[in-house]
């Protein structure tokens, strides 16, 4: 059972229909949906029945180790973690700014998926604004590249150029030369953040030594389901062209806790809080009414 628990991940999709949070729940459940019947409407006694398949990452601290991929929606307080979903084309910032303090307020772990962002430079704009107007360390661990060949992705903690197939394959192939700095400094950037969290890490970047992938990512996944977490791991792709979703999931995967591994108490807190203040602002309104 333990087994299990750790193996799973309950999980919600936030952003406007606009910003694509939507479309991301089909493009996961396209990857991920298991011989069961895949529902997000009500059932019984009006609870929602969460979306659930199974996903095997191929990068990561866990990959080759299938997770049940759970999205849940309409109850925040059952969340394990969430996806915030930002428009990468026209810009999303109001909504993904309420998203994302809704979930620091609950306490929930989240990562965010930057949709149709098409260049770096784009990118590192947005990452840049969620710093100044949330005042959280965005880490970037996707980069978009296009070629004579298409919309792709580069996998910062790797430094592999990510080739993806329809059905969730991929072939890695090195960093193009016209690219290679921006992939230098930018993972230099994530073994900075890491460095701050992590004493080997430390150890390692100051003596001048390689950080691995994998090393990187149980950094930044300690920071992300850390109580008052300020790191915020940045992911990206297209979903018209399912292009970053196979990533996107082995990112939920990594970096967004399992039941196991979240705080009740807080959860629960927080919830039963915000359920409390709705309750006695209705309770006033009828009062007067």
């Amino acid at each position: 059972m333990q087994r299990y628990v750790t193996r799973l991940r309950n999980i919600g999709i936030m952003g406007g229909i606009d910003a694509g949070s939507a479309t991301c729940r089909e493009r996961i459940v396209e990857l991920t949906s298991d011989e069961r019947p895949v529902s997000g409407t009500f059932g019984e006694g009006g609870r929602v029945r969460p979306q659930v398949g199974t996903w095997t990452p191929r990068s990561g601290p866990f990959a080759d180790e299938a997770t049940s991929v759970s999205i849940v929606e309409g109850r925040p307080h059952m969340l394990d973690g969430a996806v915030v979903v930002l428009d990468g084309a026209r810009g999303d910032a109001e909504t993904a700014e309420a998203a994302l303090r809704e979930m620091y307020v609950r306490g929930v772990p989240c990562i965010a998926f930057i949709d149709d962002v098409s260049a770096a430079q784009d990118l590192e704009a947005m990452v840049d604004s969620i710093f100044s107007d949330l005042g959280v360390t965005a880490v970037p661990v996707h980069l978009p590249y296009n070629d004579e060949l298409g919309s792709h992705l580069i996998d910062l903690l790797e430094q592999r150029l990510v080739l993806e197939r329809e059905n969730g394959d991929r072939e890695l192939r090195p960093v193009p030369a016209a690219v290679q700095q921006v992939v230098d400094r930018l993972r230099r950037r994530i073994v900075d953040v890491c460095a701050e969290l992590d004493d080997s890490i430390l150890g390692a970047s100051t003596t001048g030594l390689d950080v691995g992938g994998d090393e990187l990512a149980r950094a930044l996944r300690e920071a992300t389901i850390a109580r008052d977490s300020r790191v915020l791991v940045v992911t990206c792709g297209s979903l018209r062209a399912r292009r970053g979703v196979g990533p996107l999931l082995d990112a939920i995967v990594t970096y967004l806790p399992s039941p196991a591994e979240r705080h009740p108490s807080a959860v629960w807190s927080v919830a039963r809080g915000l359920e409390r203040s709705a309750s006695a602002t209705e309770g006033l309104r009828r009062s007067r009414g």
